[in-house]
């Protein structure tokens, strides 16, 4: 039996599809902007969903805004193949009235901006992994000669797949820059009309300081923008959320520094998470990492798990430590001096575990004779119990009071002669 719809043809396009006269019918639109809109399509041989970023008429017929959308997608055809946190582009062209097109591979997710508005902050190993792979789609992209120059929680995009951890995609390339001196021959060539010196592009809120200023930038730029974006999930807000007005962020983000995560977050950031989110957000380049890799490895040695502390050690008689202060677990150790960490004893941290045979308890068994005490193996003279110190104790005692009587009794005879002869005088 043939399935009846395998007989049947494409499903019929809408009235107002926007994209009649290519190979992909519109299923509904996803999102609209100024200068464009972005709409669910599908192809119609294949009948695979797709992407499809639409320049909106207006637009269509101006040379500068359509070299960059040539430019958005030769980026992402050079990127997405390196790096899999880059969105894929699948297709290119123009719609039947001269609307260029750019169609992106179909993703099942939400923006990290949707993600930050319903939890408000995200945990710091969740935070920190989402800006590992962002920072890695960034590097791959400075190392091609792009700088995004818009990134931003709205065009990150957190992919979801069954069977499979979320994934991080990297959106928009729309206002990318391609640096002087791009390596590789599938590098996209530049603007043919390069921004303008003293033009701002981006998104306000996550721009660089040199992008308020309208100064020449690289890809550190970008990194800045990674900064705010980790500092955004981090907090539940942007640095200058405070600030309102373009002019006031923009000015805000040229002159001022914004106040440490940890202050206005509502979980405890580590000291050390907190200075690497402020040396991103750095007012100078120079300042900031100097690259995509060096900020990841430094998130990374932020959230590592504290190492073993025991470097501190010196050389102690551990005969001085026998019988401490009430509390203290006094051990019987070799009698030698050898390496001990001071904080054991200190009480600050627990000790690390011994062999067996490296101790013995003060405490001894049922009371004995000194002289039927075993010698450990280890040491060459037996060992002193405190059994043996009171026997010990006991006879010079004893000892003491005998000499004492017997100079009594000898004192007593001569004072008995003494009184004799003067008795007989």
């Amino acid at each position: 039996m043939v399935d009846p719809e395998s007989r049947a043809g494409p499903p019929a396009r809408p009235a107002d599809d926007p994209l009649a006269g290519t190979a992909y019918r519109f299923l509904r639109r996803v999102a609209a902007g100024a200068m464009g809109e972005i709409v669910e399509a599908e192809h119609v041989g294949l009948r695979r969903k797709v992407i499809v970023k639409l320049v909106h008429r207006s637009y269509a017929a101006l040379p500068g805004y359509v070299d960059r959308f040539r430019l958005e997608a030769q980026s992402l055809a050079m990127l997405a193949p390196r790096t899999p946190h880059v969105v894929a582009v699948l297709d290119c062209g123009e719609t039947r009235d001269g609307r260029p097109f750019l169609v992106l591979e179909h993703l099942g997710g939400h923006t990290l901006e949707k993600e930050i508005r319903a939890r408000r902050v995200l945990p710091l190993v969740e935070a920190a992994g989402i800006a590992s792979q962002l920072l890695e789609a960034l590097r791959f992209a400075h190392d091609a000669g792009i700088v995004h120059r818009d990134v931003k929680p709205e065009n990150i995009f957190l992919a979801e797949a069954e069977g499979r951890e979320r994934q991080v995609k990297l959106l928009d390339f729309g206002i990318a820059k391609v640096l002087p001196g791009a390596a590789g021959e599938d590098a996209p060539a530049p603007l043919a009309a390069p921004t303008e010196e003293g033009m701002t592009l981006g998104t306000p809120r996550y721009l660089s300081p040199e992008q308020a200023r309208g100064a020449t930038l690289d890809h550190r730029t970008d990194l800045y923008s990674a900064g705010a974006v980790l500092y955004a999930m981090l907090a539940g807000r942007d640095p200058f959320a405070h600030v309102a007005g373009i002019a006031a962020i923009l000015r805000a983000q040229a002159l001022d520094l914004p106040r440490p995560p940890s202050v206005v977050a509502a979980q405890e950031i580590p000291a050390a998470l907190d200075r690497v989110v402020m040396k991103a957000l750095a007012k100078r380049p120079e300042d900031r990492y100097a690259s995509a890799a060096e900020f990841a490895a430094a998130l990374d040695r932020a959230l590592a798990p504290p190492a073993a502390r025991w470097a501190e050690t010196e050389r102690m008689d551990i005969k001085a430590f026998q019988g401490a202060g009430p509390g203290r677990r006094a051990m019987r150790l070799q009698d030698k001096t050898e390496p001990l960490n001071v904080a054991v004893f200190r009480g600050a941290l627990r000790p690390p575990p011994r062999a067996p045979a490296r101790a013995v308890p003060i405490l001894p068994p049922p009371v004995a004779p000194a002289a039927s005490v075993e010698a450990s193996p280890w040491q060459q003279t037996p060992p002193r119990t405190s059994v043996g110190h009171a026997t010990q104790g006991a006879a010079r005692r004893s000892r003491t009071m005998i000499v004492s009587l017997v100079a009594l009794l000898v004192a007593a005879s001569l004072l008995v002669v003494l009184l004799a002869v003067v008795w007989r005088r």
